[in-house]
């Protein structure tokens, strides 16, 4: 059985109207592996989130060209919208670190673990009961 994704016959003219972008693919495939492949120790939050970022949008990348190639053009803009946001947040954290408690709405919650507070009798929070 032959399984067949997308479309193959608009994938073979995708390529050949953008060969330049398409020769480059190896060179990001291997930007990405780079940024995801290495250990990183003692590193800030707001590097890491940047770092985040950056592999977000390098999979994200990714995942469009794959949607585009085969047609799938309204999951690529989806795609697309994510791989700018992350894009600009990055670029806009690393240009302006004291700005990253606002990214990530950290500012007092210096007592609670990941930004989630425990519920309990102490702060009037309640476990739900079972379904």
């Amino acid at each position: 059985m032959t399984i067949v994704v997308g479309f193959p016959e608009f994938q073979n003219s995708v390529v050949e109207r953008y060969p330049v972008f398409f020769e480059t693919i190896p060179s990001l495939q291997k930007v990405l592996n780079d940024l995801t492949g290495e250990g990183y120790k003692d590193i800030s939050s707001e590097h890491h989130l940047i770092l985040n970022l950056g592999i977000l949008a390098g999979v994200t990348m990714m995942e469009l060209i794959l949607l585009a190639v085969n047609g799938f053009g309204p999951g690529a803009l989806k795609a697309a919208r994510s791989l700018l946001e992350a894009s600009v947040t990055a670029e806009y954290l690393r240009l302006h670190p004291e700005h990253y408690e606002d990214c990530t709405g950290q500012q007092g919650r210096k007592n609670s673990h990941n930004g989630v507070s425990k519920a309990g009798p102490d702060n009037g929070l309640q476990r739900p009961g079972r379904l």
